[in-house]
């Protein structure tokens, strides 16, 4: 699936898998390229130790290049993310409540991310300048579908998790799910569907009025 998801990172391993082995994620990173906007459905998985059968909700997605992203959870959203060049807002309509926060290249933007079940991941540019970033686990094809399983190199990123779990088309390089599973033993997925690449999307989805919400601003 064509999402620029970003980590930053710090440090850099080498791959111990081969360039055969390797040739499904570049296809994924090529497919990037070509993605100017996307928007999508997912239904997201939460398994916890605590309970016998996991949590499951409806959620939409949209991103417009270079760095506009909208990203809602539930039906209605009861959590609303959206994110542009001037900063993340997280917004709780039911509450009348948002919080904004400045775009952070530190571990900031990864904790919000985490809290919703999703991850900045390297999805743009080459498989050298994926691998700087990320620490392929294993790679694992079955028929059209490729399952890719790694850990972020920077510290902070990779904290509490276990592994980085995605499925893509190998063929075409879309996105088929995201999985984030902790050392703890609970897992947040989120399979992908009706995948529309390149959409036409209005600008004011990544707009939204807070008036009468109560507003707490990191920059203040």
């Amino acid at each position: 699936m064509g999402l620029a998801f970003i980590l930053n990172t710090a440090l850099s391993q080498a791959s111990t898998f081969s360039a055969e082995e390797l040739a499904p994620l570049q296809v994924m990173l090529a497919a990037q390229r070509s993605v100017h906007s996307l928007s999508a459905d997912f239904t997201q998985i939460r398994a916890l130790r605590t309970l016998r059968s996991p949590l499951l909700i409806k959620g939409k997605l949209w991103f417009q290049a270079p760095n506009d992203f909208r990203w809602e959870l539930g039906e209605p959203p009861k959590t609303i993310l959206i994110e542009t060049h001037q900063g993340v807002i997280i917004i709780h309509p039911s509450k009348n409540q948002a919080e904004k926060r400045p775009l952070s290249s530190s571990t900031g933007s990864i904790s919000d991310a985490r809290s919703l079940g999703m991850m900045r991941l390297p999805g743009e540019g080459t498989l050298e300048e994926f691998q700087k970033q990320m620490q392929v686990l294993s790679i694992k094809t079955s028929g059209s579908r490729c399952h890719v399983e790694m850990l972020p190199k920077d510290p902070a990123a990779a904290r509490g998790l276990a592994s980085i779990n995605f499925d893509f088309d190998r063929v075409t390089g879309h996105w088929l799910s995201f999985e984030l599973v902790t050392r703890e033993g609970s897992s947040l997925m989120n399979e992908f569907s009706n995948v529309q690449i390149n959409p036409k999307i209005p600008r004011e989805l990544f707009e939204y009025d807070l008036s009468g919400f109560k507003v707490t601003d990191e920059k203040e």
